[in-house]
């Protein structure tokens, strides 16, 4: 580890925030060195030159002066720019104090120096704006909370050398002197003040002053509305009091020390040898120890460590000066008491009332701190005055008494710090809120049904029908519903269209929505066609129940498809009945039919059907949706399957995924019963449907689900030290990759676990903010989880959350997960036998696929041999692939060691990898290529690859679509396809091309898919596919998106 990266971790800072922190701390340096000489100076001349009774009246005038030239600043913003207004500020502070230093060295008059005293309070106002003006707009909330305390340090070290220093320069020169050093200081701080606002002007804000565009758009920010704001109220409240707190205790200390050193040199040698001291432990704490510590602990130690510490040494004080008098103990106390409102306000009370003002929007944060300080500041000055004037003058206490006054501020600061604290949190809550409004909500949609209405909603006449064909494929049960749905809400153009579509279907239970449309539209032309449809359906609908009967056993295929269909919606007993002979007609599209109307029926006595259709690949889609359609009652039956099948994990999963639709309480309910299954995949899959069912866990439920919790995050840093001991290049761009998609994976599983601890609506609205909003959502939503999540999920969770980078990530998460650094074949050993419920086959098959090429002494094929007979196909594939290729004989060898049924088994899949076939890895390559599955992930796209089957077409041969009842679609692998159309050929087609149903190439009885020479392709069954999409609605949505963004409307359209 170099020099500078031991720095950079020494004192928290990330990479690329370097060049703005050295700006930042040697402006403070500068500014320090400013305030050290003059406010020694200053008030040196001031404590020897006035008598006590005058210190109150100092406050209250120099409040009042804060106060006007504030009120004068802030009427300009409303004329400059905001950014030449700070300029201009600082160009005035300049000004002014050069001014009055020399007036009062030629002049020697008094009230010069009652006038550079009360200029203490305008250089720190027009300090602090410009500081904060400048570090709120170059760090964000996050970055504040861990860098503010450090990059006004620079003003503590320069106030430790400045302070030290004075005791010695006094042997030189006097007192007045020090005034000519600040001057110097203050112009070095000026240049570089210029110097960040050039080079950082893209990240400072430069806006006018606009009525119309506060944070509250109803109003202006004036006096009034600021005020009534309970967020602004508290905020105020909390710089009154800090600024109270400043002058009070001011107070005292010096009206003690003035009676100790009546001399202006020694008394500046006194203040210089103390508030040196003070600086020094300001340093450290600002350095190494309040950013730490807010980031840690959060905003609310920051507000409230100040005012409970002062109430400890106040506390103290009073005890001693009651029992003692004001002796050297409580003088002790005084000074400890203005050590901590130096040191823990700078370092802690300061940084996080800057941080208060994140929240708000960036273009008016600017024009409500400026006011704020002006206001605020001016007023705690006055009160403390005035305050000051009343208990001194008219009640005659003294210092003992005025300690205990004090008392009771510091309470009455404690609450509105806890006041604050919770306002902030609602605040940031509000925020995530609304940025969630303007979120992409259908990423977080789970089902199909919700993806297939959106996109049915879109279609224009021309494509009407082209979308109706996928959404009957992909969800048979509800896309009858869906289309009548289309009815209510569809303009006229389209309306002809959606009734033909109603009438082909015979969906007669649009009867009622035709009707009501009838009553409400008084458009001839739109009336007699409603009018035409509601005929047609009128006269399926009042078939005899005996013509239904009759029409099963019809010899024509559409009697008995139009019988199944219409049984499903007879009120008769019996109608079951017959059904149950339809489900076992020979036709498909009959048997289809028969288990939709199942669906509309819900009769029990036809569950047991649905059930046993669930696995079937043909007719399982089908069954699932009409599962899902019957709802609640079927679930139990539903369960009673789960419980049986603990042999297909596939099907388990996929009853989870319909008992999650179905939804509703004893949908939840049959879930949790599952979380406790020593099955990992099935248990992540309960607890994810939970999440999305917005299910809060109980008591005992949140133990064992903190501690998957636990398991989740520990494996995500294994996954992290994972990625940084495999090199990044060309060979490891699978593997990398795969660890990547792992880690976003187990990510969306902590959202989901963390949804279950709390609230859900909050979790959800932060993962939206992370993942999609911008940096200031994804600042609020990292601030929002700060506050709502335990300390110890916190510790562990906040950093995968932070945007770190994976070394620093990692370094964060050591004490808890430590990671050994390993070599890379030894890390790719690991992730291949690593725990199938946490790695998934495609990122082993990544890391096996690799391995030959990091062997170390030939000793890695002993990894490969384990897996040439193993029960998933892309392991046992690659495995064979690598070590046919790498150590042929050696795998020779143990093939021959191998039982019969095993090599029943393994001899096919060997000779295929001999003569060239295609093996699920390179499947899975190969269809991530084609626009349809290229966002899919690989682990989905596996799921495709171990169903398809490599075919090759010779010259002129044709492609074919339907084989024995069977549809398929096809990937182009090599060679050229030529479509042509009524004799005619329209294009060429090369890898990697789709053809099939859901592609924009489809076939139709006009046209032929000819091959032009040899041509390889993969060819994929659309039954299992669209059972696929069912389980994986990330198909769906990316393909939906897709279609529509080709605008794919007639067969054989290509755009």
């Amino acid at each position: 580890m170099s020099l500078k990266e031991k720095i950079l971790i020494l004192f928290n800072i990330k990479k690329g925030e370097e060049k703005s922190i050295s700006l930042m701390l040697l402006y403070s340096f500068f500014m320090g060195a400013v305030i050290a000489f003059f406010y020694t100076a200053a008030t040196s001349l001031f404590l020897v030159g006035f008598k006590r009774e005058l210190f109150p009246v100092a406050y209250i005038t120099g409040g009042v002066l804060v106060f006007l030239i504030s009120y004068i600043y802030l009427r300009f913003k409303k004329r400059f720019n905001y950014k030449d207004l700070v300029q201009a500020g600082n160009l005035f502070l300049l000004i002014s104090i050069v001014g009055l230093v020399f007036f009062q060295i030629f002049t020697g008059n008094k009230w010069v120096v009652f006038l550079l005293y009360l200029w203490v309070g305008v250089l720190t106002y027009f300090h602090g704006i410009s500081f904060w003006w400048l570090a709120s707009n170059l760090f964000d909330l996050r970055q504040g909370k861990r860098l503010f305390g450090l990059i006004s340090s620079g003003e503590v070290i320069s106030q430790i050398v400045s302070f030290f220093s004075v005791p010695v320069l006094l042997q030189f020169v006097n007192t007045e002197f020090l005034l000519y050093i600040a001057i110097a200081f203050l112009l070095f701080g000026f240049l570089t003040f210029l110097y960040i606002i050039k080079t950082n002007s893209k990240k400072l804000v430069s806006t006018n002053y606009n009525p119309q565009n506060t944070y509250n758009n109803k109003d202006d920010l004036t006096i009034q509305s600021v005020f009534k704001n309970k967020y602004f109220t508290f905020i105020i409240l909390l710089i009154i009091l800090p600024t109270f707190g400043v002058y009070f205790i001011e107070y005292l200390f010096f009206t003690l020390t003035k009676a100790e050193f009546p001399s202006a040199d020694v008394l500046s040698g006194f203040l210089g040898i103390f508030l040196g001291f003070t600086a020094i432990v300001e340093f450290v704490v600002k350095t190494f120890i309040s950013g730490r510590l807010i980031s840690k602990y959060g905003l609310k130690l920051g507000l409230v460590l100040l005012p409970l510490l002062l109430l400890f040494s106040t506390f103290l004080g009073s005890v001693f000066g009651v029992l003692s008098g004001i002796t050297s103990m409580f003088f002790s106390l005084i000074a400890l008491s203005r050590i901590f409102i130096r040191v823990l306000r700078t370092a802690f009370n300061d940084p996080s009332t800057q941080i208060l003002y994140q929240p708000l929007p960036v273009e008016k944060r600017a024009v409500f701190q400026g006011k704020i300080e002006g206001l605020a500041k001016a007023l705690g000055s006055i009160f403390a005055g005035v305050i000051l004037i009343l208990l001194t003058s008219v009640f005659i206490f003294n210092e003992v008494h005025l300690n205990i006054i004090f008392i009771l501020v510091l309470i009455l600061w404690i609450w509105g710090a806890l006041k604050m604290y919770k306002e902030y949190k609602g605040k940031l809550l509000a925020i995530i809120d609304s940025n969630n409004s303007i979120i992409n909500e259908s990423k977080n949609k789970s089902n199909n049904v919700e993806i297939i209405s959106k996109f049915l909603k879109s279609a224009k006449s021309d494509n009407l029908n082209r979308y109706i064909s996928i959404s009957e494929k992909l969800e048979p049960a509800f896309t009858d519903s869906l289309i009548v749905e289309l009815i209510k809400e569809s303009k006229p153009k389209l309306l002809p269209d959606i009734l033909l579509q109603i009438e082909k279907r015979n969906l007669t239970f649009s009867i009622p929505v035709i009707q009501e449309l009838l009553e409400k539209n008084p458009n001839p032309q739109t009336s007699n066609i409603l009018l035409q449809s509601l005929k047609i359906l009128e006269g399926t609908d009042n078939l005899a129940y005996n013509d239904l009967i009759a029409m099963s056993s019809s010899t024509e295929v559409g009697n008995r498809k139009l019988s199944a269909k219409l049984l499903g919606f007879s009120g008769r007993y019996n109608a079951y009945k017959y059904l149950q002979y339809l489900i076992n007609d020979k036709e498909y599209e009959v048997r289809n039919e028969a288990l939709l109307s199942i669906g509309r029926l819900k009769r029990f006595e036809l569950w047991s059907v649905l059930l046993e259709m669930l696995n079937s690949p043909y007719h399982g889609l089908t069954a699932a949706t009409s599962i899902i359609k019957i709802g609640e009652p079927i679930l139990s039956d539903l369960d009673v399957l789960f419980n049986k099948i603990t042999h297909n994990t596939r099907l388990q999963l996929r009853i989870i995924n319909i008992i999650e639709q179905v939804g509703g309480e004893k949908a939840i309910n049959l879930i949790r019963s599952k979380i406790n299954t020593t099955d990992n995949l099935i248990r992540n899959q309960s607890l994810l449907s939970l999440s999305r069912l917005s299910y809060s866990a109980t008591v005992s439920e949140q133990v064992f689900i903190k501690q998957y919790l636990t398991e989740e995050v520990s494996v995500i840093v294994w996954i992290i030290a994972s990625i940084l001991d495999i090199p990044e290049e060309k060979s490891t761009e699978y593997i990398i990759n795969a660890l990547k998609y792992e880690l976003e994976t187990k990510k969306n599983n902590i959202y989901a676990l963390l949804s279950l601890l709390y609230d859900s609506k909050t979790i959800n609205q932060i993962k939206e903010n992370f993942e999609n909003g911008d940096k200031n959502s994804r600042v609020y939503a990292l601030e929002m989880s700060d506050i709502l999540l335990s300390e110890n999920i916190k510790s562990i969770v906040l950093p995968l959350l932070e945007g770190l980078s994976y070394d620093d990530c990692l370094q964060k998460m050591n004490d808890y997960f430590p990671q050994e650094k390993l070599k890379v074949p030894d890390r790719l050993k690991e992730i291949i036998f690593k725990d199938f419920a946490r790695i998934s086959s495609w990122t082993k098959a990544c890391a096996m696929y690799i391995l030959f090429d990091y062997q170390e002494n030939n000793k890695t094929e002993d990894v490969h041999l384990s897996f040439i007979i193993n029960p998933d196909l892309l392991l046992q594939q690659i495995a064979i692939f690598s070590l046919n290729i790498a150590l042929p004989d050696i795998l020779n060898e143990r093939v021959d060691l191998l039982k019969e049924n095993e090599k029943y088994k393994f001899k096919p899949i060997l000779e295929n990898i001999k003569k060239g076939k295609l093996i699920v890895f390179d499947i899975i390559n190969l269809l991530r290529k084609n626009r349809y599955f290229n966002k899919i992930n690989e682990n989905i796209l596996k799921e495709i690859a171990v169903l398809t089957k490599e075919i090759v077409l010779e010259d002129g041969e044709a492609l074919l679509f339907d084989i024995n009842n069977e549809s398929f679609s096809y990937l182009i692998i090599s060679g050229e396809i030529s479509y042509f159309n009524k004799g005619k050929k329209i294009r060429t087609l090369l890898h990697p091309e789709l053809i099939g149903e859901l592609s924009e190439i489809i076939d139709n009885s006009n046209g032929a898919f000819m091959a032009a020479g040899s041509v390889k392709l993969i060819q994929i069954n659309n039954f299992q596919l669209y059972q696929l999409m069912f389980d994986y609605p990330e198909i769906t949505r990316n393909t939906v998106a897709l279609i529509k963004l080709l605008n794919i409307t007639k067969t054989f359209d290509y755009v």
